[in-house]
């Protein structure tokens, strides 16, 4: 679904494809058996058994796919033996589209599974095989990871194309599941949009820009939303522009635009006055 298609792979795979997944106090599982030899490892990800199917249909021809897998990946923490079922996506993107493609994903997942649209996407440095990797969270819980394939992963399966992952621990969502439906009756009046451009530094995240634009407390506002974010003509290098929208919404009348002025612009004030933004007009 999704415009995925379903992969179903071995769990044993060679100690060369398996070690780049690996973290610090992570050892791989080996089956002890002469007829695995070539590939004695329990896989601790899919993301190798998916770079497999992908480098066998750009060896054939097929240059783009968004292809996933659900299965069990295992590793040794310690003389601990952990199992877990992992979804893995990968999907040919460009650069400045791959994270977005996967986020839309995300979303729908995390609506699923939890019945909320919470999804979040914080910088991570503890996925040596993404470049650059973010941790995703659903609902306040952290799920998986999220990123950029490492060049030196994609150069050793010799795939083009740049290649972007996403991989999920969802066992507990799993085991919770269908989650608790809350229904709310649809707006009976309308909304006012506005959105808001900004150029900040690259290291500003989203959730950096929603937490200040939540705590103002706003009247009205219903949702600050993530739109897009640009880097390159006109924006100096180690900055980016992020556009946000903000919606402005009341439950028994409808608001005009001058009552939406002062909240946008305090949002806008904090912006500047916070993260150190430029407002682009």
């Amino acid at each position: 679904g999704m415009d995925f298609v379903e992969c179903v792979t071995h769990s044993l795979i060679s100690v060369d494809a398996a070690t780049p997944f690996l973290v610090d106090g992570e050892a791989l599982l080996l089956l002890q058996d002469s007829r695995a030899a070539a590939e004695p490892v329990l896989r601790p990800s899919i993301i190798p058994s998916l770079l497999r199917v992908r480098k066998h249909n750009d060896d054939n021809g097929v240059k783009q796919l968004r292809i996933a897998e659900l299965g069990s990946v295992f590793k040794l923490i310690g003389d601990r033996h952990e199992e877990h079922v992992e979804l893995a996506l990968l999907i040919d993107a460009k650069e400045s589209d791959g994270i977005g493609q996967l986020r839309s994903t995300l979303d729908r997942l995390c609506q699923v599974l939890t019945a909320t649209k919470s999804v979040e996407v914080a910088p991570s440095e503890d996925a040596p095989w993404l470049e650059p990797a973010g941790t995703v969270s659903f609902n306040g819980k952290v799920v998986g990871k999220v990123g950029r394939l490492v060049t030196s992963i994609q150069k050793q399966w010799d795939v083009p194309n740049t290649i972007h992952l996403a991989q999920l621990d969802l066992n507990d969502l799993f085991a919770t599941y269908p989650p608790e439906v809350v229904s709310k009756p649809l707006p009976t009046q309308p909304a006012i949009e506005r959105d808001v451009s900004a150029i900040l530094s690259e290291d500003v995240s989203w959730q950096q820009v929603q937490s200040v634009i939540l705590s103002l407390d706003l009247p009205w506002l219903e949702t600050a939303e993530f739109v897009t974010v640009f880097r390159g003509k006109g924006i100096e290098s180690g900055k980016k522009s992020l556009t946000l929208r903000l919606r402005f919404r009341d439950e028994d009348r409808t608001l005009t635009h001058d009552e939406v002025d002062p909240p946008s612009s305090k949002a806008i004030e904090a912006l500047c006055s916070s993260l150190g933004a430029e407002i682009r007009s």
